[in-house]
């Protein structure tokens, strides 16, 4: 795990790897929830919006947004 933050409503977590996933955690549970695949160098910052409905993370190559709360990817953004 390279990196973790926590939903804004303190329901989950949600973790970065060096094995290139995000995965979505129940905090309550601790149960994986769900895993986000699609970077290809690892994962190295995540942040979720204020509202909950996003999440973006980045890697030296590239930064995703994703929703946390449905297991898919909404955009892939390109390094500068």
């Amino acid at each position: 795990m390279s990196t973790v933050t926590v939903t804004p409503d303190g329901k989950g977590v949600i973790s970065g790897s060096f094995d290139k996933t995000i995965k979505v955690w129940c905090l309550e549970t601790a149960q994986e929830l769900f895993s986000l695949s699609g970077h290809i160098d690892w994962v190295s910052s995540i942040a979720v919006t204020s509202d909950g409905k996003r999440l973006i993370s980045a890697s030296d190559e590239s930064g995703q947004v994703a929703s946390p709360s449905r297991s898919f990817h909404v955009a892939k953004l390109k390094a500068f």
